[in-house]
């Protein structure tokens, strides 16, 4: 009958904006979706293979022993050549209560050592090459490793006694006779650090930490300490 309602129509057409705009949201979820799978594999990943932790491997004032240097360590000074050069490099002597120059308590000695010296706490360094006509005199502290891995000096610390009072102390790092870090110049009577990398080294490499007098080893008395740390090699190294 005419009077009667139009049969509802089906499976009208979708125009092409309103397919384009589905297709978009449907490769979003889907682009969610993984990236919630993936970031939780990485959690989970994280969570079982931690880092590995820095293992401790000397530290200077824990290791100090009166009488003769414990193991791997070296109490030295540079009587004969410029700083890094490491074959002109001699034994400090145990006195009796401290390193020296020589085996005698009283200080000052014979130039150019005059108050080089180390103890557990700190030391002094020689003359600087403003008194004498040569170079400046340190007091080094070294220590050979035995294991191949990435090392860093750690939990560091240096003052000068009298601060900036007539002067200043130079600590460098040298790995062998390489100089590693920059130099720092200490005139505070509050410990300063100076950790940093040193980098990959092999078994006999020695990492050297030397203190000078700046030029004048006036009122130059320091403490110092400092820990070595070592991460393991994940691969073999190739012989230098």
């Amino acid at each position: 009958m005419d009077n009667q309602p139009d049969a509802p129509k089906h499976g009208q057409p979708v125009d092409q904006r309103t397919r384009r705009i589905g297709k978009r949201l449907i490769a979003l979820a889907i682009a969610l979706l993984l990236l919630i799978v993936f970031s939780g594999g990485v959690a989970v990943w994280i969570f079982t293979h931690p880092p590995p932790k820095p293992i401790r491997v000397a530290s200077f004032g824990a290791d100090y022993k009166e009488g003769s240097p414990g193991p791997g360590w070296r109490y030295l000074w540079n009587p004969a050549a410029e700083i890094g050069k490491t074959d002109a490099y001699r034994p400090l002597v145990w006195n009796g209560s401290r390193y020296g120059s020589d085996d005698n308590p009283e200080f000052p000695r014979p130039d150019p050592g005059h108050y080089v010296r180390i103890s557990g706490h700190g030391g002094h360094p020689g003359r600087g090459k403003t008194q004498r006509p040569t170079f400046d005199i340190f007091v080094i502290v070294g220590f050979t490793v035995t294991n191949g891995g990435f090392y860093s000096i750690t939990n560091s610390s240096i003052r000068r006694h009298d601060g900036d009072f007539k002067g200043d102390i130079q600590l460098r790092v040298f790995i062998n006779e390489q100089p590693t870090g920059p130099d720092f110049i200490c005139k505070s009577k509050t410990g300063q650090p100076f950790d940093r990398p040193v980098g990959e080294l092999r078994a006999k490499d020695t990492v050297y930490v030397a203190v000078g007098p700046n030029g004048a080893d006036t009122n130059d008395q320091f403490d110092l300490d400092f820990t070595l740390v070592m991460l393991p090699l994940n691969r073999p190294r190739d012989a230098r």
